[in-house]
């Protein structure tokens, strides 16, 4: 859809099935959820969570992005947003963390 085309013409033009498709994308499939799953443990392990500074930080960078003003864009976002933003700053501390606690031999 992205590149214009529907799916149908896609299996058309590279003589492929919907089989193949998730054949050919299972294997990184599994790893991002494995890797998200183990993510998940590491944070819920070592208590990681956002801090609302730094959730407003995120917000005030996205503000910054779109030109707007802070309060401007703070009374627009939804629930989901907000967890979007919380996501961002988790992660981040998470991969901190790992860099912090990890040597590469």
């Amino acid at each position: 859809m992205y590149q214009g085309i529907s799916i149908e013409d896609y299996f058309k033009y590279t003589n492929s099935t919907m089989e193949d498709l998730r054949t050919s994308h299972k294997d990184r499939a599994q790893k991002a959820v494995l890797t998200r799953l183990v993510f998940e443990q590491i944070v819920k392990a070592e208590k990681i969570k956002a801090d609302k500074k730094s959730v407003n930080a995120k917000i005030k960078e996205y503000a910054a992005q779109l030109n707007k003003d802070v309060k401007e864009v703070e009374a627009t976002l939804s629930p989901d947003h907000k967890a979007y933003f919380e996501n961002q700053v988790i992660t981040e501390k998470l991969l901190a963390f790992l860099k912090a606690e990890n040597t590469i031999a």
